[in-house]
């Protein structure tokens, strides 16, 4: 797999399911873009989800069972629901439509996957992510990161006086390979090292 970054203002996005996993994306896709259309199908519903609902009038809900003429119009299709069977499914009919599809049950059926997202700043996030192979590692690798060393990274970035605002900031390579550099990487290494003899 390769990572890349769509901007998803211009397409229509299908999630099949009202559970914790199409609760999580769903607010992951609104997080990243207020102007997207939505379309939710799901024969049920609950408190956090209708908030949601409430919050975001771009999001069109249909209370019911998934039909197959629901993919019609979609570009992005997320298969959320709690029926394995039904999530292959929607996973078969998108594919044969040249979609894009993730499948929450089972990653051999989805074309794209999420990755955890590490904001480090307005300008600047890292993707995380295991291939498919495990979402909770990258989350949790996230966690760590985040809170370890992301104060670090800031502090790093505001130092080096890298201008996000430049695409060629003009700094030497030379820098990167600077002696401070490496003592830092050293230090990073042995306290790590302590930290989990510990």
């Amino acid at each position: 797999m390769i990572n890349f970054n769509i901007n998803i203002d211009q397409y229509n996005i299908l999630i099949v399911g009202s559970g914790n996993i199409a609760k999580r994306r769903l607010k992951k896709i609104l997080s990243s873009s207020k102007k997207i259309k939505i379309n939710l199908i799901s024969p049920t519903t609950d408190q956090e989800l209708n908030k949601i609902l409430k919050d975001n009038e771009n999001i069109k809900f249909k209370k019911r069972k998934f039909k197959k003429s629901d993919i019609i119009n979609n570009q992005i299709i997320l298969a959320c629901t709690n029926d394995s069977k039904v999530n292959e499914k929607i996973s078969i009919i998108s594919k044969e439509m040249k979609l894009l599809i993730n499948d929450a049950s089972n990653k051999k059926n989805s074309n794209f996957q999420f990755t955890s997202i590490l904001k480090i700043n307005s300008f600047l996030n890292m993707s995380l992510n295991s291939n498919g192979k495990n979402p909770s590692y990258s989350k949790e690798s996230r966690i760590l990161i985040e809170k370890i060393f992301i104060k670090s990274i800031k502090k790093l970035l505001k130092i080096s006086n890298i201008n996000p605002n430049k695409k060629n900031s003009g700094i030497s390579i030379k820098k990167y390979n600077s002696d401070i550099i490496k003592k830092l990487e050293v230090e990073i290494n042995n306290s790590i090292i302590n930290i989990l003899k510990k």
